[in-house]
C-alpha cells in the first residue's frame, strides 16, 4: 500500500506551480486542519519555519498523534508543503450553543489558497454536535458558511479549494453550496473526505464537489444518496475513516478507486438510516441529550480521557435526576428499535 507519506516523499521537491494541486494534496491539508493552530500565538507562518516548541503545541491533545506528528515533520521538511503559509484561523468552542468549529486558510501559491475545515475533535462537545447533525443545522455549519465568505474577501483575484475530512467534509460541502454564483467562479474544487450526508439537504449536486469514501465506510454514507466515489483502504470498520489508511496510485497522484463497499458498511448504513427515519427531530434530540446526561461529564472533557465504565453508565442511567423515568423508558425503546434495525439489515445483506 502506498499512502500519503509515500506521496510526500515522492513529490517533496515539487512546487505547486510545477506540479498542480490534486486530491492527495487536498487530503493532506484536510488532515492538517486537526493540528492545534489555535495554540500558536502567531497570526500566520510557514510550515518550514515552525520551531520544535510550536510543533509540540500543534500536536497537543490530538488524536492519532504518532501519525499526525510524522505528517507534520514530513510537511515541515518538504519544499512542497514547507512553503505553505497558514493564516486566518477561526476556532469556536461553545458549550452554550454546542458548537465545535475550526477553519484555516492555507496559501499554496501566489494566486491559490485552500480553505480547510476540521472534523470532530476529541471532546464530548464535538461528538455531541456530531450527533445533533441528525436533526438540526449546527453552529459549525453556519460558521463554515460565514468563514468561506470571509476568506473569499481576502483578495478578489485569489482562487480557492475547499477541503475537509469527516464533519469537516460536510462543512466543506455545505459552505460550497452556500456560495453565490459569483463566488463559485473563484472556487476551483471542493473535496469532501468521508463526510456524513446527515442534514445535508442544502448541498447541491455539482461536479466540483468531489466526495470520497472508503470501502468499509461508516461515516460518509450516513444519509447520503450515493453521490460519492469509493476508494481502497486498509484496516477494518472505523480504521478506514483515517486518511492515513487510504491507498494511493503514486503514478497518477490519486486514490485508488473501486466499485463496491463492504457488507459491513451496507449493514451499518441500512441500520442507522432505518432507525433515524423512524424518529422525529424531537425524539432524536431527547435521545442524544439523555445519553449526554447519562455520561455526566463536562462537554470539554476529552473522549480519550473518559474514565467511566459500562457499569457506571448504567448506574447514572438509573440514578441521574435529569433522566426521568419516562425518558429512560423512551431511550430504552429507541435503543431496542436500533437493535431491531441492525438485526433486520444484517439478515437482509447476508442473504444477498
Amino acid at each position: 500500500m502506498k499512502n500519503i507519506f509515500d506521496y510526500i516523499e515522492e513529490n517533496k521537491d515539487k512546487s505547486f506551480k510545477s506540479f498542480k494541486f490534486n486530491e492527495i494534496d487536498a487530503s493532506i491539508l484536510a488532515t492538517a486542519a486537526y493540528f492545534k493552530f489555535e495554540n500558536l500565538k502567531v497570526p500566520f507562518a510557514k510550515f518550514k519555519d515552525l520551531t520544535e516548541r510550536m510543533k509540540e503545541k500543534l500536536l497537543a491533545d490530538i488524536s492519532e498523534r504518532p501519525l499526525k506528528e510524522k505528517l507534520l515533520n514530513y510537511m515541515v521538511n518538504s519544499k512542497r508543503f514547507g512553503n505553505i503559509l497558514f493564516s486566518n484561523t477561526l476556532n469556536i468552542f461553545s458549550k452554550e450553543e454546542c458548537t465545535q468549529f475550526f477553519g484555516i486558510v492555507f496559501k499554496i501559491s501566489f494566486r491559490q489558497s485552500v480553505i480547510s475545515f476540521r472534523g470532530t475533535d476529541n471532546t464530548l462537545l464535538g461528538w455531541k454536535e456530531n450527533l445533533e447533525l441528525s436533526y438540526r443545522e449546527t453552529g459549525a455549519q453556519k460558521a463554515a458558511n460565514k468563514f468561506l465568505k470571509g476568506a473569499l474577501a481576502l483578495g478578489r483575484f485569489r482562487k480557492f479549494y475547499i477541503v475537509g475530512h469527516s464533519k469537516g467534509g460536510l462543512l466543506a460541502a455545505t459552505a460550497y453550496s452556500s456560495a453565490s454564483k459569483k463566488q463559485l467562479k473563484r472556487i476551483i474544487k471542493c473535496y469532501d473526505f468521508d463526510g456524513p450526508g446527515i442534514n445535508s439537504k442544502d448541498i447541491v449536486e455539482n461536479e466540483n464537489i468531489i466526495k470520497l469514501v472508503p470501502t468499509e465506510a461508516l461515516v460518509g454514507i450516513i444519509y447520503d444518496e450515493g453521490n460519492y466515489e469509493i476508494v481502497n483502504a486498509e484496516g477494518k470498520m472505523f480504521e478506514q475513516h483515517s486518511l492515513f489508511n487510504w491507498d494511493i496510485n503514486l503514478k497518477d497522484s490519486e486514490f485508488i478507486r473501486t466499485e463496491e463497499r463492504t457488507v459491513n458498511s451496507l449493514i451499518f448504513e441500512g441500520t442507522l438510516n432505518d432507525w433515524v427515519s423512524k424518529l422525529s427531530p424531537e425524539e432524536l434530540k431527547e435521545t442524544i441529550d439523555t445519553i449526554a446526561d447519562m455520561i455526566d461529564r463536562p462537554l470539554d472533557t476529552f473522549v480519550s480521557d473518559l474514565d467511566i465504565t459500562k457499569g457506571e453508565i448504567i448506574l447514572k442511567f438509573l440514578k441521574n435526576k435529569k433522566v426521568t423515568i419516562s425518558k429512560r423508558k423512551r431511550l430504552f425503546n429507541n435503543l431496542m428499535a436500533l437493535s431491531k434495525a441492525f438485526k433486520e439489515n444484517k439478515k437482509l445483506f447476508k442473504q444477498k
